[in-house]
């Protein structure tokens, strides 16, 4: 149960952030940096959705990597 709730928890912050940004006119204000911003959100999810993949935990539960 707890690994269904991490591996969730980026898209509840993907929307908080993206409210943020619609809300601070950051993307229309502060262009490069809504741009930075991005990047690196995106490659942050990239690393945390590759490590969580590596525990091997889907849907909560362990799961088997034999082939």
């Amino acid at each position: 149960m707890i690994s269904n709730w991490i591996s969730w928890s980026p898209v509840a912050a993907t929307a908080i952030m993206m409210y943020w940004a619609k809300t601070s006119h950051i993307a229309v204000l502060h262009y490069n940096v809504f741009l930075i911003s991005i990047l690196a959100w995106c490659g942050g999810l990239i690393a945390f959705y590759r490590v969580f993949n590596r525990t091997g935990m889907q849907n909560g539960t362990q799961v088997s990597k034999r082939g």
